[in-house]
């Protein structure tokens, strides 16, 4: 990181420092572009986290316990 990197992220630890009342960040680490998995266009993260559990879909202890309420 140059520079110019080092003085923003010793701005952004700052902020968050201020806004937390205390010491809650010390470094930044700044990761090369393109490292992150990123979803195929077009697919959403509901798609890619399998289908929504409901109530109907919950597993047997959950209902047991929406039973005994």
């Amino acid at each position: 990181m140059g520079d110019e990197g080092a003085l923003g992220a010793d701005r952004v630890i700052a902020v968050a420092n201020k806004a937390a009342g205390r010491t809650v960040v010390r470094a930044l680490r700044t990761l090369p572009s393109g490292t992150a998995d990123v979803a195929p266009a077009g697919s959403s993260a509901a798609a890619l986290t399998g289908p929504a559990k409901t109530r109907e879909t919950a597993c047997e202890g959950y209902r047991r316990a929406l039973a005994a309420e």
